[in-house]
This record gives structure tokens, C-alpha cells and sequence, in this order.
């Protein structure tokens, strides 16, 4: 089991914060650079139960508050660094605030699907 995130936007915690975090290397998207890092979670609460499963993170260096999000290039890019990506259960797009206060307007999400016969 896999989770995969991508960060746009952070202010007070990152995952490469964490000890346990492993960077793997760093990519261009469309002019902005993401720091890619990995970590296991023991034994932690999941879509399964209790277990142990890894995480990956892309991390976008600069801030923003609006704009376009090519998840493709994400997943292409893990893929190329020997990350494990697994198939998917479950997709989500979740918006989260870590000790902080404000407030989201989601405008618009489209969604592509390509599938490999």
C-alpha cells in the first residue's frame, strides 16, 4: 500500500521536517521545482487497518495559492526514480491545514483517466 501526495502550497509543516523522511531528488514542472522524499509509516492507521506502508511526496519549493496540478508528471517522475507506484484503490483530492486557519475556494477539478490496454 502506497500514499501519494503532492504539496502546492505549505506554511508550517513539510514531510522532509520529519527524521524518518528520505529525499530522492528533485524535478521541473511547467517552472516550478518539487523536492521528492519518501517515508515509511509503521504500523499506522490506514485503509486497511493497522499497518505498515509507504509514503511519497512531492513538494513544491515555492508557495502559491492558485494553478494547475499535472499529477501524470508526478507519478512519471517517481516512477523514473525506481518508486514502486502499485495500483490504485482509492483517489481523492483533499485539501488539509495543518495548525493553521482560513479557508479554500475550489473552483474547478478535471479529472483525465488514461488507460493502458
Amino acid at each position: 500500500m502506497i500514499e501519494y501526495y503532492i504539496i502546492e502550497d505549505w506554511r508550517n509543516w513539510v514531510s522532509y521536517m520529519s527524521p524518518d523522511a528520505t529525499f530522492k531528488g528533485s524535478f521541473d514542472i511547467n517552472g516550478s521545482i518539487y523536492d521528492i522524499y519518501t517515508k515509511t509509516r509503521v504500523e499506522k492507521p490506514s485503509i486497511v487497518g493497522i499497518t505498515t506502508f509507504e509514503q511519497y511526496f512531492s513538494i513544491r519549493r515555492e508557495k502559491r495559492n492558485k494553478g494547475s496540478i499535472h499529477i501524470s508528471d508526478h507519478f512519471n517522475k517517481w516512477e523514473s526514480l525506481g518508486l514502486n507506484l502499485g495500483k490504485l484503490h482509492e483517489v481523492s483530492f483533499v485539501v488539509e491545514g495543518y495548525k493553521s486557519s482560513g479557508s479554500f475556494n475550489f473552483k474547478e477539478l478535471d479529472v483525465f483517466v488514461k488507460r493502458n490496454k
